[in-house]
């Protein structure tokens, strides 16, 4: 029932269920989806926070994670999101769309 309310619930809420919950299978899906809602916003600094203790990111979320960094200014991400993800040989999704332009442009 969470997973469908995370674009208006509170963070603090979610941040209580995910210590409440901690190691759980569902926690930790429920992190994921929200990340995702988090990045769409372009809370950066949330996203950063909450990304760091994630156990099993998906292409989606990495790409945010990239983008994220480049936000804040890391100097390093654009060479390490080359590598990761310009020569996978993956289609990958929207979410990594901003982080290969910067790429390409770089």
């Amino acid at each position: 029932m969470l997973n469908k309310q995370l674009a208006v619930l509170p963070n603090e809420a979610l941040q209580n269920f995910f210590v409440q919950y901690k190691g759980t299978w569902l926690a930790e899906k429920l992190r994921g989806e929200w990340l995702k809602v988090v990045a769409k916003r372009g809370d950066w600094p949330t996203f950063q926070q909450y990304y760091a203790d994630l156990q099993d990111a998906d292409s989606d979320l990495k790409c945010y994670a990239y983008q994220a960094r480049a936000i804040t200014g890391d100097k390093e991400v654009l060479t390490e999101a080359k590598t990761q993800l310009w020569f996978n040989g993956r289609f990958l999704g929207e979410a990594c769309e901003a982080v290969l332009t910067q790429v390409q442009d770089a």
